[in-house]
């Protein structure tokens, strides 16, 4: 009975590890497609700023594009925290 319990954490696991690395895999194919077919210009011209802007703040697209994920990943927390405070 205890290698059939063990063998049956361990299908769990690696089922769980699986399911862990098919979502992390598909955000990071969508978060790269995102951030490939979004331009800096279109950036800029959807915030109304000049080029230089963009560049004075960030040191580049990628960097820009953590820092919004970081802001996403910030409003999410507090979100939940709304949620499950109540």
């Amino acid at each position: 009975m205890g290698c059939s319990v063990f063998k049956g954490f361990v299908l769990i696991s690696v089922r769980r590890l699986y399911a862990f690395l098919l979502v992390e895999t598909m955000k990071s194919l969508l978060w790269k497609r995102v951030c490939d077919t979004t331009s800096p210009n279109q950036v800029l011209e959807a915030s109304g700023l000049g080029k230089g802007s963009l560049y004075h703040h960030f040191k580049s697209k990628k960097s820009l594009a953590v820092a919004a994920m970081e802001s996403r990943a910030d409003e999410a927390i507090k979100e939940a925290d709304l949620i499950f405070s109540g």
